[in-house]
């Protein structure tokens, strides 16, 4: 179906009233309603414009991840990348909440997964490169949400990718999944469905519209608070055009094209899956959208190379878009520079739900800058990396101004004035460090030893 042009055939009286009932059906949600919130119907935007609640006391929690989407490839990066997909429901997302800057992964999925399920580093889950498999003992978000005093439902849909048994995510207290255990789809319409150690060949069924209908009605039967974590494979290899050309508008048949145009499809089923959730329940939701790495390098765009692009310790392999939307979020359309990781998304969605006494070093809440602007307590960022191909293993870490890459392979250090120098390009190391500098390096240097060791 064409979600940019459903509504353009409705009589005008018809969507006055439409729109009436859609209003007055949300006003009847728990929790304050935001003040002048308007439900519009927009021609050029697949998303209806939602109202959304500030006091909710147990919200929620829509995770959606996509695979190997860089900062480049976001929207609200625009100073980054000559060509970007066009993302409305993403926009709207931004229009309406927060994005991060300055948020790190792990630079390759399965550790950024990890981080987020467990809140801490690969160094204490063991899970560093794709083919490492988590232990099952670990304590997930989802089991530790639901020591609260309200039970959450709690769902994955898509991609796991933390290892091949596609029973250990309900073994790890998540209590439904089904999508598929590997990294990638080798063919987006003919695929292997797995869910409770069986697999099933699916057949001419779209796996980004697949993972968004799992979602849909997983979402829709649930009666009490919900955690849904929707994982999407795209727009990881393999690259493509889709079927459906109503879900996307960017042309063209280059390898870059058609990862944007898997990118846009994405964000049509996104606005899919939003419209579907009544009204009065996505009031009450959380909207959290992530990168799990940076973009590919085949379709890397300046100012990274592909020797700076997933994969690598470089700013185009672990700097991700970060958005955070909805319910309990008062600050719109903001700019948040504040330093976060990808292991804290654990401690923020506890704190979202209410759960108290986080006993997790590496995860450190950031609900507070969802309702204000402040200074947030995380004084560093952290990653490791495995060698593969073209890039080298090792770590990086960085405090506000600079950042310290250590390349294990080679021992060569890499020091940056991030602020002035996102691209990487000019290595302080290698000329004679200024007292700041040096001091940064050591401060730095001790903060990787302290995760480390």
């Amino acid at each position: 179906m064409n979600y940019k042009n459903q509504y353009k055939s409705l009589p005008h009286f018809f969507l006055f009233f439409f729109s009436f009932f859609l209003i007055m059906g949300c006003s009847k949600s728990n929790g304050s309603l935001k003040e002048n919130e308007q439900i519009n119907e927009d021609e050029n935007d697949s998303i209806i414009e939602f109202n959304y609640n500030l006091n909710v006391a147990n919200p929620n929690i829509l995770l959606i991840i996509a695979d190997d989407m860089g900062m480049d490839a976001t929207p609200y990066a625009t100073d980054l990348a000559s060509i970007k997909p066009n993302m409305p429901n993403l926009d709207k997302l931004i229009q309406k909440g927060v994005r991060f800057t300055n948020t790190w992964s792990y630079p390759r999925c399965a550790p950024t997964r990890a981080s987020i399920l467990t809140g801490k580093h690969a160094v204490e889950t063991g899970v560093l490169s794709p083919g490492d498999a988590i232990n099952t003992n670990e304590t997930t978000i989802q089991s530790f949400i639901n020591n609260g005093n309200t039970p959450y439902a709690t769902s994955l849909m898509g991609k796991w990718h933390l290892s091949r048994d596609s029973t250990d995510p309900e073994n790890m207290h998540i209590d439904f999944y089904k999508g598929n255990t590997g990294g990638g789809l080798t063919d987006y319409y003919n695929w292997t469905l797995q869910e409770d150690g069986t697999d099933t060949q699916i057949t001419n069924y779209y796996g980004t519209t697949a993972y968004t209908d799992y979602a849909i009605d997983w979402i829709n039967q649930q009666n009490k608070p919900w955690f849904c974590w929707l994982a999407y494979n795209a727009a990881h290899t393999t690259f493509h055009t889709p079927k459906d050309d109503t879900l996307y508008t960017h042309t063209g048949n280059s390898t870059l094209d058609m990862y944007l145009q898997m990118l846009e499809a994405m964000d049509a089923e996104i606005g899919r899956l939003l419209n579907t959730i009544p009204k009065e329940t996505l009031a009450n939701t959380t909207i959290i959208f992530i990168g799990d790495n940076g973009t590919p390098a085949q379709v890397a765009q300046t100012p990274f190379s592909r020797s700076k692009a997933k994969g690598s310790l470089f700013n185009g392999g672990v700097n991700v878009p970060l958005i955070v939307a909805g319910a309990n979020v008062s600050r719109e359309n903001k700019e948040e520079n504040a330093l976060i990781q990808s292991t804290d998304l654990f401690a923020t969605i506890a704190d979202l739900c209410k759960v108290s006494n986080i006993d997790a070093d590496e995860s450190i809440s950031f609900k507070s800058l969802l309702t204000q602007e402040k200074t947030h307590s995380r004084k560093f960022l952290f990653t490791e990396g495995l060698s593969n191909g073209p890039a080298f293993g090792g770590y990086t870490v960085r405090n506000e101004k600079y950042k310290l890459i250590y390349d294990d392979d080679d021992q060569i250090i890499y020091l940056y004035n991030v602020l002035d120098d996102y691209a990487e390009t000019i290595n302080l190391y290698d000329g004679n460090l200024t007292t700041e500098e040096q001091t940064a390096v050591t401060e730095l240097q001790a903060e990787a030893e302290r995760i480390l060791n």
